[in-house]
């Protein structure tokens, strides 16, 4: 796909996934166990933790081979409601962008339809 969101339609996952690390402080957290804790599939906890840098961090590894995550500094110090708020202020600006594209694709398509309808 051309897009590809970060926060659009897995917002939930997301503060799931924040909340698990809430309930374990000071803790490096592997995709498997947060896979549990949530019940979302692993290779989307990973995916989630990759992509949203503003959150999630992957800790150095260490000599088990394990790759661990925590928060953020930044997102530990915040409170619940203002992690929902940066959340749902992140889901709105990609729905802003989806739906500018879906109008731009939308108003090629007719501006092509009316320049080739004076010719038939």
């Amino acid at each position: 796909m051309i897009f590809s969101f970060r926060f659009r339609g897995k917002n939930q996952q997301i503060l799931a996934l924040y909340q698990s690390f809430l309930d374990h402080p000071n803790q490096g957290l592997h995709p498997k166990e947060l896979s549990r804790m949530t019940g979302i599939p692993m290779l989307d906890v990973v995916a989630r933790m990759d992509k949203i840098p503003e959150l999630f961090v992957k800790l150095p590894g260490r000599r088990d081979g394990l790759t661990r995550y925590r928060l953020t500094t930044t997102a530990a110090a915040r409170t619940v409601i203002e992690i929902e708020h940066l959340v749902e202020q992140q889901v709105r600006r990609e729905s802003w962008l989806y739906y500018a594209f879906i109008a731009m694709i939308l108003l090629v398509f007719l501006i092509a339809v009316m320049a080739i309808a004076p010719a038939i």
